[in-house]
């Protein structure tokens, strides 16, 4: 499950334990689903340097730069590079 999508059914479960007569339970999980979201949001807007990106994303700083020009990269812009079962590049 990725974390948003952990996000997600966070929200859901809140909802639940609204409809079921628990409001204080569901208002603790809607916090820790907002902070959740809110640390994804921060980290995908990091802006990375060009080593960075290519450590991150898996293709080579060259490439980064055609990709990118003089632009800031954030995180949340990088390209991934499949990896094969064996946790390799490909």
């Amino acid at each position: 499950m990725t974390p948003r999508a952990l996000v997600d059914r966070w929200h859901a479960e809140a909802e639940l334990l609204r409809r079921r007569g628990a409001p204080a339970q569901a208002e603790a999980l809607e916090s820790v689903a907002r902070e959740l979201a809110e640390a994804l949001e921060a980290y995908d807007l990091e802006e990375l340097t060009v080593a960075q990106a290519a450590a991150e994303s898996g293709y080579s700083e060259s490439q980064i730069r055609r990709l990118f020009g003089g632009r800031s990269i954030t995180r949340g812009a990088l390209p991934r590079k499949a990896a094969h079962a064996n946790g390799g590049d490909v």
